[in-house]
């Protein structure tokens, strides 16, 4: 069998932060896979790639694990100024903290919130008064050696004061 896309996302240079692209292994799927991530095609050929070997049967039940529960994406409208509680579980983090992050579209930059120890698992933040209007999108993860092990992305829409 050979390639299959799974999807294209944005890229913005400009971002420190790196991306988050959560995939649902498809059933049936077992045994070694290979894993292509393509950061971007010119002149027919990958300038920025990645390839991992992945045994799917083998390797699940060990990675890390990170899974936000609330807010729920597309399931929470706040006002300005409201107080917004994070929640998350994780498994198998090797690190001792998580960072949490915020992206106020149309900016393109994630802003960090805060790092706190991964087993608190909830996280009480207050909305800044220059967050008036539109969608807001979360990010919580883990960094460890140069890489992030283990991650997950929610979103809110912020409705203005009328």
């Amino acid at each position: 069998m050979g390639w299959q896309r799974v999807i294209g996302v944005p890229y913005y240079p400009a971002q420190a932060t790196p991306y988050h692209y959560e995939w649902t292994i498809p059933s049936g799927l077992n045994g070694d896979v290979e894993i292509f991530v393509g950061g971007y095609y010119s002149n027919g050929k990958w300038l920025a790639s990645d390839k991992r070997m992945v045994n799917i049967s083998k390797e699940a039940a060990s990675l890390p694990e990170l899974k936000i529960t609330a807010p729920l994406k597309g399931g929470s409208s706040v006002r300005p100024g409201s107080t917004i509680t994070f929640k998350w579980t994780t498994a198998r983090l090797p690190g001792a903290n998580v960072s949490i992050y915020y992206k106020y579209y149309p900016s393109p930059d994630w802003v960090k919130i805060k790092s706190v120890p991964k087993d608190q698992e909830s996280f009480a933040w207050t909305l800044p008064s220059s967050i008036t209007n539109g969608d807001v999108e979360f990010f919580i993860g883990q960094y460890v050696n140069g890489k992030w092990v283990a991650s997950d992305q929610t979103g809110i829409y912020i409705m203005s004061v009328e």
